[in-house]
């Protein structure tokens, strides 16, 4: 199941580039790239917000929940 989330500003709004930093891209190197994907509800993202890092609410905004 899909679901619509504005994607046009990061959670930290110090961030101004699309995201991918080094461990990610360390990460996506020994795992490989998602075969599947969900968008995060922007109620989530809000939920959250606040309680988790910046940078994971961003990957979850930018990328989706994976697999």
């Amino acid at each position: 199941m899909d679901f619509v989330v504005d994607q046009t500003e990061p959670i930290n709004p110090s961030l101004s580039q699309p995201m991918k930093d080094e461990d990610l891209e360390v990460f996506i190197d020994e795992f490989g790239e998602a075969t599947r994907r969900a968008k995060v509800p922007v109620a989530t993202l809000e939920k959250w917000k606040g309680r988790l890092p910046f940078l994971l609410l961003d990957y979850w905004r930018e990328e989706g929940w994976c697999g």
